[in-house]
């Protein structure tokens, strides 16, 4: 036998799989106290060696539960959790197939609080506003991080570029212990911190420090994690240092190091690459995905564009050598003070080409232009945070977060573009050079006071945010503009431009809360004052002959002005607050003046004065706490900024001079939603579904016009009629074969529709743009040991024009993709990743399809203390970003540099000293 190993482990499977056999536990739990069904009690399966959990479910709202599998034992521990009463226990012989225990009644712990936290071994704990994972109920490889961990979980989605969705909302927070933990990075997180010293995973609506203290609801429409560390790891040293040597000269290098002595927490990270992997990643396969996204810059798409292209794995422009450190510390200090800080700096050196052609689109014409660019950016990066709650007694809190920031940056490009008309004879050509040095520097600060005034609800808050930024740059800029046809001209400039902008908002805002029925319907009274305000000097020196030095002033280049924005809002608002229904509906009044001075010409200087109203509405049911209804409408108000407004000549684009409208009107925009989560625990099941609409009245859109030069003169107004229709939908169900192998399937559907009105070379016109989106993934796993995940989608886009110059556009797009992970035999582990995606409307010259293929192959050896990888990145040599940007007014192809095959060889060191320490003189001590 070539392999006795793997054939043992199959006949092992098939076995085990043919002595098992369907059970089915049904019944009631009931709190023995009142006799009252209890909703959410957790259901499970322990097998009785290991207490390893075979399967769970929880109760529905009238305590009833059903819970099937197919399992091998012959004996089973059958456990019923629920928060606030004493957990059940049975061990049972399954000698039927049918097993009814008919109502199980819990007894209430006479020592439980509402406050009072219980250890439990279930593996889901359904509390408040809390859904509670019991890290230890989920398989996962022996060296995951937590994102493994994570996507192990149900109603849990993470995307290749590690963004974090439950139950369809996204993950904006992850906390350690419930503080920050790197702030500004989830992934340092999930990427570096392993499961094996996390205990459980708390997943809540998101709240501010406020929020959680004046027992006011959270952001509904992002959810925070909280990862409990084990208590043993609470008190000791651990961490992971990483090293890999790559083919073409790559390298990667990471550690962390933690120290942890209960709610005093110090953590080190550290790391640096040429692989275009920007965050921490210790080595493993997860590293070899960061930023594998769609690279479009929606900057510069209209609301109505079809973007057709590749997948970017690594950075979508350029190759990036990066190198970052940080480190992050947090204490309490006694009961009143909790103080958390870090540091983090970070340098990245990106360099690049990227070619496109474009056809653009006008209402009597045609023609195409065609650039090559290429840059090298360098920046580097200080920032500070600091966090620190004052819980003055019970009634007072005082939360400080200030931030400094320092980057300073360079850059340096080229360009050559070209335009031809319909018949492709060249119009005009331009090369440009450019070099800057920029240093930027922010001081911003959020403080907050928050005040009960009784225990019914009653509070009053105040919140000053202030952000302050300062930016100096020094640029040389050389270009050549020559103009053909029937009066050519050449247009040359070689300027030294120096600039100073900055940007100070302040921002005031009180809320004063009366209850109207105690802790459950209130009316907040509200008034906020914002205080905007840009200053920019941007002044341009033309290259003297005669001197040799840039000292010829160029007043048509340069700028000199302060923009002020000053709004005062006066607003009040109801909000309903009870277990399963909530609802808010607010109003204000928004008086804003807008004022610009500008001092190289005073004749441009302008105020204006605008006065709006604001409505923010929604309600929320929850039929159980596992399922949401919401509905809400919104209508805001935004006002044009200064560069809309601003009726300054902007030359310094020779091909399109732009010009402000000061007559410009705010846009009004009425957004309406309707959602829908369901969590079924029972049938192991997900679904979540969002429905809007959106529609804007004095819409801001750009107007150009183009000469016979092909030279645009651009300007702004003001369109009614835009509208966008959206929706999706994700449902996914975990199914159990039988005791060792389990498939989850996930079944998406996207779909937008909108109206945009625009304007092509002075000419108005509307498109339609329609795009339906639909997904399936399958995940099937296999005793852990095998867990193979396709996934594939298809896109359909329409766009259609109330002009005979557009033509109606269709494009259909396929991806499909492939993850897989193996640990046979034993120490092992390979994983592949594996995408594929097909573009037929690709131009000539770009690829139209590519094969991506990434695999890892991983020994663990040492006691999983030392895991050595070998990574294989773009295995068939094809990755590219080739894409499509289809909008009414013009359709690119583009291509740039983009990360090539490459093999590394790494080496990951595990430690965990688990030594009780002790504190002397505020340091770190290990007590061995």
């Amino acid at each position: 036998m070539k392999n006795p190993l793997l054939i043992s482990f199959i006949l092992f499977t098939c076995l085990s799989y043919s002595q098992s056999k369907s059970i089915k536990f049904t019944g009631k739990i009931v709190s023995i106290n009142d006799s009252i069904p209890l909703e959410s009690a957790t259901i499970y399966l322990e097998r009785i060696k290991d207490s390893s959990v075979i399967n769970y479910t929880i109760s529905n709202k009238n305590g009833l539960f059903t819970l099937e599998d197919k399992i091998y034992d012959l004996k089973i521990n059958f456990v019923v959790s629920y928060v606030g009463y004493r957990t059940f226990s049975k061990t049972i012989d399954l000698k039927t197939s049918e097993i009814d225990l008919k109502t199980i009644f819990l007894e209430q712990h006479e020592n439980l609080l509402n406050e009072v936290e219980i250890r439990s071994r279930a593996p889901i704990t359904v509390k408040k506003d809390t859904l509670e994972f019991n890290v230890k109920s989920f398989n996962t490889k022996k060296d995951a991080n937590v994102e493994d961990l994570l996507r192990k979980l149900p109603g849990v989605e993470i995307g290749m570029d590690g963004e974090i969705k439950i139950n369809g909302k996204v993950v904006n927070e992850i906390l350690v212990n419930g503080k920050p933990f790197f702030s500004n990075d989830p992934l340092i997180a999930t990427r570096n911190l392993s499961k094996d010293i996390i205990e459980k995973i708390q997943v809540t609506d998101t709240k501010s420090k406020s929020e959680v203290f004046l027992g006011q609801e959270g952001d509904r429409l992002n959810k925070s994690i909280n990862l409990v560390v084990k208590e043993e790891n609470n008190k000791g040293i651990f961490g992971s240092l990483s090293a890999g040597k790559g083919s073409d000269d790559r390298y990667e290098v990471s550690g962390m190091l933690n120290l942890f002595n209960n709610d005093q927490r110090l953590s080190i990270v550290a790391g640096g690459n040429n692989v275009n992997s920007p965050r921490f990643s210790m080595g493993g396969f997860s590293s070899m995905t960061i930023g594998v996204a769609s690279s479009v810059n929606f900057s510069q798409v209209s609301a109505g564009s079809l973007v057709q292209g590749m997948p970017s794995f690594g950075a979508s422009n350029g190759i990036t050598t990066s190198k970052n450190g940080g480190i992050n510390y947090s204490d309490n200090f006694g009961k009143k003070v909790d103080f958390t800080t870090d540091y983090f700096y970070s340098t990245s050196n990106t360099e690049g080409a990227t070619k496109t052609k474009r056809e653009n689109i006008l209402p009597d014409s045609r023609y195409f232009s065609n650039s090559d660019n290429s840059s090298i950016n360098e920046k580097n990066k200080h920032r500070i945070n600091f966090s620190t709650q004052f819980k003055i007694d019970s009634t007072l809190m005082i939360y400080f977060k200030p931030t400094i920031e320092y980057t300073k940056s360079f850059s340096e490009a080229s360009s050559n573009e070209e335009s031809l008309n319909d018949n492709q004879e060249l119009i005009n050509k331009s090369t440009n050079n450019n070099f800057s040095e920029t240093t930027s520097k922010s001081f911003n600060y959020n403080l907050s006071i928050s005040k009960k005034l009784n225990n019914k609800g009653r509070f009053i808050r105040l919140g000053i945010n202030s952000n302050n930024n300062n930016q100096d740059s020094e640029s040389f800029y050389d270009s050549n503009t020559e103009l053909f046809g029937d009066t050519p001209s050449v247009i040359e400039r070689n300027q030294q431009i120096s600039s100073k902008n900055s940007s100070n908002n302040t921002k005031i805002d009180f809320t004063y809360r009366q209850p109207i029925i105690a802790n459950k319907f209130f009316i907040n009274f509200e008034y906020a004052f914002n205080n905007q305000k840009q200053t920019n000097e941007k002044y341009s020196y033309e290259f003297d002959e005669n001197t040799q030095d840039f000292t010829e002033f160029s007043e048509d280049l340069s700028s000199d002005f302060t923009y002020t924005s000053i709004n005062n809002s006066t607003g009040v608002s109801l909000n309903l607050q009870k277990e399963k229904i909530s609802a808010h509906i607010g109003s204000s009044i928004n008086f804003r003046t807008l004022k610009n001075s500008d001092f190289l010409r005073p004749e441009l200087d302008l105020e204006r004065k605008f006065t709006s109203a604001s409505l923010n509405s929604n309600i929320r049911f929850n039929s159980n706490r596992t399922s949401t209804f919401s509905l809400g409408y919104n209508l805001t108000n935004s006002p044009p900024s200064l560069s809309y407004l601003q009726p300054f000549k902007n030359i310094s684009n020779p091909l399109n001079t732009i010009i402000g409208n000061p007559s410009l009107e705010p846009s009004n925009n009425h957004q309406i939603n309707l959602a829908f989560y369901n969590f079924n625990m029972q049938k192991k099941s997900n679904f979540n579904a969002n429905i809007g609409a959106r529609f804007i009245n004095d819409n801001i859109v750009s107007k150009s016009v183009i000469d016979e030069n092909y030279l645009r003169t651009t300007s702004y107004t003001n369109v009614d009629g835009n509208r966008n229709l959206y929706g999706n939908t994700n449902y996914s169900k975990s199914i159990k074969v039988d005791s060792v192998k389990t498939v989850r399937f996930n079944i998406g559907l996207g779909l937008n529709s909108s109206r945009n009105v625009n304007y092509s070379n002075d000419e108005k016109y509307i498109s339609n743009n329609n795009s339906l989106s639909p997904s399936l993934g399958l995940t099937f796993n296999w005793q852990n040991a095998m867990e193979i995940n396709p996934k594939y989608s298809i896109s359909f886009s329409k766009s259609s024009y109330d002009i005979d110059l557009f033509e109606d556009r269709t494009y259909t797009q396929h991806s499909f993709s492939v993850r897989t992970r193996s640990s046979i035999p034993k120490n092992f582990e390979w994983q592949n990743n594996l995408n594929y995606n097909y573009n037929p409307n690709i131009a000539e010259g770009f690829k139209k399809s590519s094969w991506n293929w990434n695999a890892t192959l991983a020994y663990k050896f040492a006691g999983d203390k030392f895991v050595s990888t070998l990574k294989v990145y773009d295995i068939l040599n094809q990755n590219t970003n080739a894409r499509r940007t289809a909008t009414e007014n013009y359709i690119q192809d583009s291509e740039s540099t983009i990360l090539k095959r490459y093999f590394m060889f790494s080496l990951k060191w595990n430690f965990n000293n688990r030594s009780k320490p002790r504190q002397r003189g505020g340091n770190f001590m290990m007590m061995h």
